[in-house]
């Protein structure tokens, strides 16, 4: 008799969990649409300035994203670094013909293979241990340059280039400028 219950009981639960889902719907009367619920006074009172602002500053964020392709010039801002970052390096095609706008330190690696000195503009971001990351992009100038760990701001076009390992995204800079003030170094989204 155990045996017959232990065997009937995932059945019975099979059988609730299935309801009638081999069933094709019959006509079903439409749903009526959603309507947003007034918000009361007093709901209404409890919100903040801080909480407006905040609102504003997500809206505006996700705004600039929105607006990235409609614009031929893309100014990343801090809000959004790594977003605008990612989607460049993602769709570079959506970016040959638009100018990049950053901020970011300034640094230099030597390829140890080759010699060549890679330029880039960067900013510290999470990374596998903690804030060990960096996210921002390697540049071709011609002009001079900066001292290590400056902050610049860098505006140019994006290039993808051929190198040992395939396409990478890269900015050709028309304009590279050491800033006087220091912007937010390290990004989070």
């Amino acid at each position: 008799m155990k045996r017959v219950v232990f065997l009937l009981i995932p059945c019975l639960i099979m059988g609730i969990l299935a309801g009638c889902a081999g069933q094709p719907a019959a006509s079903s009367p439409a749903l009526p649409p959603v309507i947003p619920a007034p918000v009361s006074p007093a709901v209404a009172s409890s919100t903040t300035e801080d909480d407006v602002i905040k609102a504003d500053d997500e809206n505006e964020a996700a705004q600039s994203v929105l607006d990235l392709a409609a614009s031929d010039v893309v100014k990343i801002k801090d809000k959004m670094f790594i977003a605008q970052c990612n989607d460049i390096f993602l769709n570079p095609e959506d970016y040959l013909e638009k100018t990049i706008v950053l901020e970011g330190i300034y640094k230099e690696t030597k390829n140890i293979v080759t010699g060549d000195i890679a330029q880039t503009v960067y900013r510290k971001s999470p990374g596998c241990c903690g804030a060990d990351g960096q996210i921002g992009f390697q540049f071709y100038y011609d002009g001079e340059r900066p001292q290590k760990n400056d902050w610049v701001e860098a505006v140019g076009k994006v290039e993808l280039v051929d190198d040992d390992y395939g396409q990478i995204v890269v900015l050709r800079l028309s304009k590279l400028t050491v800033m006087d003030k220091r912007g937010v170094e390290f990004v989070s989204n």
